[in-house]
């Protein structure tokens, strides 16, 4: 398992020479430009339009979208008739 982890961070401080980073996601505002909405969730927890959840994350490269972070979306709670 520490063998695994060490590949991995060398991975990830690769990807960061190459100027390619991640699009961080959960607990921010909803923006169609760099996230993918899967699925919304009803909750009183978060204000409508959070993210909640991170799916998939995203990644740039520069300025250009690499692929969007796919994300669970909070939504008002519904009312009760």
């Amino acid at each position: 398992a520490e063998g695994v982890g060490m590949v991995v961070r060398q991975f990830i401080d690769m990807l960061a020479r190459m100027n390619i980073t991640r699009i961080e996601s959960a607990g921010v505002a909803f923006d169609p430009l760099v996230h993918e909405a899967v699925q919304q969730i009803e909750t009183a927890d978060a204000p409508p339009g959070t993210i909640v959840a991170e799916i998939a994350p995203g990644y740039r490269f520069g300025d250009k979208l690499v692929r969007a972070a796919m994300v669970v979306v909070a939504r008002a709670p519904s009312a009760k008739a």
